[in-house]
């Protein structure tokens, strides 16, 4: 025990350091997103300086009650499988009466490694 807690007090130290790196990347990271995304509004661009790159993902809205009572008045997902029902839900949009909202959601990829150089 004795050891463990020296180990611990020596170790203190970069633990501070680590946490504060860790959340200086992730301030960073988040304000690329910002940029990236300002970008891909603007320009419709996808792939940008440095590896980044934006995927524009579907993200499903609904209201499940509502969803699984349209499933069980025409007899299909009857258990509601989300992720069955969330596949199809684009595709029957106008049949699904005001029930689900079908967006884009953009999503910025990061690079495992940042080129600065072309």
């Amino acid at each position: 025990k004795a050891k463990k807690d020296e180990l611990e007090k020596q170790i203190a130290p970069l633990k501070d350091e680590l946490s504060k790196i860790s959340d200086d990347v992730s301030k960073e990271a988040s304000e690329i997103e910002d940029i990236v995304t300002k970008l891909f509004e603007a320009t419709g661009d996808k792939k940008f300086y440095g590896g980044f790159g934006v995927q524009n993902r579907k993200e499903i809205k609904y209201d499940e009650s509502e969803a699984f009572e349209w499933a069980k008045e025409k007899g299909m997902f009857l258990q509601l499988d989300k992720k069955s029902f969330e596949k199809a839900a684009p595709t029957m949009e106008k049949d699904l009466n005001g029930i689900v909202e079908v967006k884009k959601k953009v999503k910025v990829t990061f690079p495992k490694v940042v080129k600065l150089e072309e």
